[in-house]
């Protein structure tokens, strides 16, 4: 300890420059890290069959419920959810060998779409009853549903006939009412990734054919949508996430130097995170909470990985902030609850020397005290942010002992877990 404290001097000069460029937090709260509470292996026998299948799962809700998509030796996938600790299979109509769960909401709406003839028909799951939803219009009944709201608005996409191809669209459960936005956004292809509690929504489009670029919109209000501001000229990008009480949504857009990059809109100005070095592109799909955002990158030469940028700086591999005692392992954030539990992939290779794949449900674990930048450690990095935000820090995650200043006590704090 007495080491890192003669440090200090030299670090207040740091400090002084980080406190003016560090960005702004109004309330930072503490790092997520993440421990296994359930564990589904990916191999699963299905009782009463003896088949061998394989569960993906694509949503978590705060209220328990998990969605998921289950394949047989590569034959239909058949939806079901997870309520309770009960496995509940949703049961598709004659005629829809397939179906996928997309998205459920806090209140147990399941939604997601089955294929059949003469194509994907949309579907809305409640308490044991299946609904289809096809397309409004007769001649192309193409319909699929991937986002809920809590107050019953689904985006999704359906086919108008004029234009034929998968267009924007939004239903209300409420009043049935069927709405297709094509003309709206253009002849494009679209792809909703959200919906917000007022039924606004973001995602991405582009113009039908091969190589067409992705680019990114929002619906600034009811029926009027958008293109976000891309920072390259005739770049690409996509929203997806949304956050209409901020007015932020995260995605990724095309940097100078051609590579898809980490971004943020607030009121519709653009701008980078961090790239993570070395990769080939890296992008946002949500929040984990006030300071937090995952997304991924596709590292060179591992592949993708799941990363998180605390306070918008330098990204944390995802893998730092999650116990794990296996030889070799890898995992990715498929979804982050409300309430801060996160649902997760998981490859590994056992002790006994075999490769495995697991989905993990994760609860939020007690942060290490000292670690302000998610990394794992409590070192350097660590101290130039306590030493940044001294002084007045009410129900911040820097004040560690919860004093409302962040002082000496925290400092001690903090250099009591040091671990470099």
């Amino acid at each position: 300890m007495s080491s890192s404290v003669r440090t200090l001097p030299g670090l207040l000069v740091a400090a002084i420059i980080v406190a003016v460029a560090w960005p702004a937090v109004a309330v930072a709260q503490p790092c997520h890290r993440w421990r296994i509470v359930e564990e589904y292996p990916v191999g699963l026998c299905l009782p009463l069959t003896g088949q061998h299948w394989s569960r993906r799962l694509t949503v978590l809700t705060a209220a328990g419920d998990i969605g998921g998509t289950q394949d047989c030796l590569g034959g239909p996938s058949r939806p079901f959810i997870i309520r309770n600790g009960e496995f509940i299979p949703i049961e598709l109509p004659p005629g829809s060998p397939s179906g996928t769960v997309t998205d459920i909401s806090e209140s147990g709406i399941v939604v997601g779409w089955v294929t059949g003839d003469p194509g994907s028909t949309a579907f809305y799951w409640i308490d044991g009853e299946l609904t289809l939803v096809p397309g409004p219009y007769p001649d192309t009944p193409y319909s699929l549903f991937e986002y809920i709201n809590e107050a019953g608005q689904i985006a999704g996409r359906a086919i108008e006939p004029e234009l034929g191809v998968p267009s924007l669209a939004r239903y209300d459960l409420a009043t049935g009412a069927f709405d297709v936005y094509g003309p709206a956004v253009g002849p494009y292809v679209s792809h909703p990734k959200a919906i917000e509690p007022s039924g606004r929504m973001a995602g991405a489009f582009r113009i039908p054919g091969a190589g067409a670029p992705h680019r990114p919109f929002v619906e600034t209000q009811h029926e009027v949508f958008v293109p976000l501001e891309l920072p390259v000229p005739g770049g690409e990008g996509e929203a997806r996430a949304f956050d209409e009480a901020s007015n932020t949504i995260l995605g990724a857009a095309d940097g100078p130097d051609g590579r898809a990059r980490a971004s943020i809109w607030r009121d519709g100005t653009h701008s980078f995170l961090p790239m993570p070095e070395p990769s080939n592109w890296s992008r946002l799909d949500g929040w984990i909470d006030e300071r937090q955002l995952y997304g991924a990158a596709w590292m060179v030469p591992e592949g993708v990985r799941t990363l998180v940028w605390v306070d918008e700086g330098v990204p944390v591999d995802f893998r730092e902030m999650i116990e794990v005692d296996y030889p070799w392992w890898d995992a990715w954030i498929i979804d982050v609850a409300p309430d801060g539990r996160a649902l997760a992939s998981m490859e590994y290779r056992d002790f006994a020397g075999e490769y495995r794949y697991s989905t993990l449900v994760l609860e939020p674990a007690a942060p290490r005290p000292g670690d302000l930048d998610c990394d794992g450690l409590v070192d350097f990095s660590d101290l130039l942010r306590l030493i940044a935000r001294w002084g007045p820090c009410d129900g911040c995650g820097y004040d560690l002992d919860g004093d409302g200043t962040v002082s000496h006590s925290d400092l001690w704090t903090l250099l009591g877990h040091w671990s470099g």
